[in-house]
């Protein structure tokens, strides 16, 4: 009877660590003392307010009413106000009094992410942000009600932090000795929390005087659009600038470094095909030891997402047909 007891209870504990692992997901910050960083695969997320726009308002003129939006920073970077941009589409804006630089603004403030306690390792959050397009109001005398969509775009420039590692040997062909590391091998690696990270980080031996390491630029967050951030203003739609992501290679070692498909050797720009790109990178090493060697690699480009809602405009019987 014990027995089956304790079995029961073993099983509802493991039933609830299953649940809480379930819950867990990429897509929020977790937290340990051990991590570099927060992690999720987020950035900016907007969402309308309740109420803003309401489900109803009336022709005429007589009834103005505004949208707001709610603007969360889920990754660990802090957006200046001026690198922000939101809008709001769907509607004629001179129908509803306004022009379209009305529905076009900046935060009033700049957008801070996600920070961690060093002490605990645990998450800081961030504020909430909003944008309040005000004075919308239907000029005209419809015949009937009509819903209007009222979509909200944000685009924003935005910034991934990842660090992996490098195996250096006194001797870079040497497999037996593999007290301090392996120089072949896959290595661990970590990213900021944001929507464009590096995965499927990989070292190799590249003769007696340096390493290869490769990895994977991917957008993790297939809900939004990537834009290069040269292209000059924020989310730039030129066909051209569709997909890029501008990489900085920094292995803080002195030497060559040559990266694949990277214009400045350690920096460039690169096409992401089907939401990805692979990176390769040789690195000299004038100076070979047994030691760990960290290598930061930042992502920068311009990222866009869009929310949706509607409204209905009903035709205020007291102005007539």
């Amino acid at each position: 009877m014990k027995n089956r007891i304790f079995s029961i209870i073993l099983i509802m504990a493991l039933v609830s660590v299953s649940v809480f692992l379930a819950g867990c997901s990429e897509d929020e910050p977790s937290f340990g003392k051990e991590k570099t960083f927060l992690g999720g695969t987020k950035g900016l997320e907007i969402e309308f307010m309740n109420g803003e726009p309401p489900e109803e308002v009336y022709d005429g003129g007589d009834f103005p009413f505004s949208i707001t939006l709610k603007i969360n920073n889920k990754g660990e970077y802090d957006i200046p106000e001026e690198d922000v941009l939101v809008s709001i589409q769907g509607f004629d804006a001179e129908e509803f009094g306004l022009t379209l630089d009305d529905l076009e603004k900046n935060p009033d403030e700049d957008i801070k992410g996600y920070g961690i306690n060093p002490d605990t390792g645990e998450p800081i959050e961030p504020p909430e942000y909003y944008v309040t397009f005000s004075d919308l109001n239907y000029q005209g005398t419809l015949s009937g009600n009509h819903q209007f969509p009222a979509v909200a775009n944000i685009c924003y420039r935005y910034l991934t932090k990842a660090t992996t590692d490098l195996c250096i040997k006194e001797n870079l062909l040497d497999t037996q000795d593999t007290s301090v590391c392996t120089v072949s091998g896959k290595r661990s690696y970590e990213n900021s929390g944001a929507p464009v990270q590096i995965t499927d980080v990989e070292e190799f031996t590249a003769g007696s005087s340096a390493v290869r390491f490769s990895f994977r630029v991917k957008h993790i967050d297939n809900n939004g659009n990537i834009y290069g951030e040269t292209g000059g203003d924020l989310c730039d739609k030129a066909l051209a600038n569709k997909n890029k992501v501008y990489v900085e290679v920094d292995t803080g070692m002195e030497g060559t470094l040559k990266c694949s498909g990277l214009s400045d050797g350690n920096s460039g720009e690169i096409i992401l095909t089907n939401g990805e790109r692979m990176i390769s990178c040789t690195q000299e090493v004038r100076n070979p030891s047994n030691r760990i060697k960290i290598v930061n690699i930042e992502l920068s480009y311009d990222y866009e997402t869009t929310e949706e809602t509607d409204f209905l405009v009903k035709h205020n019987p007291e102005l007539g047909d």
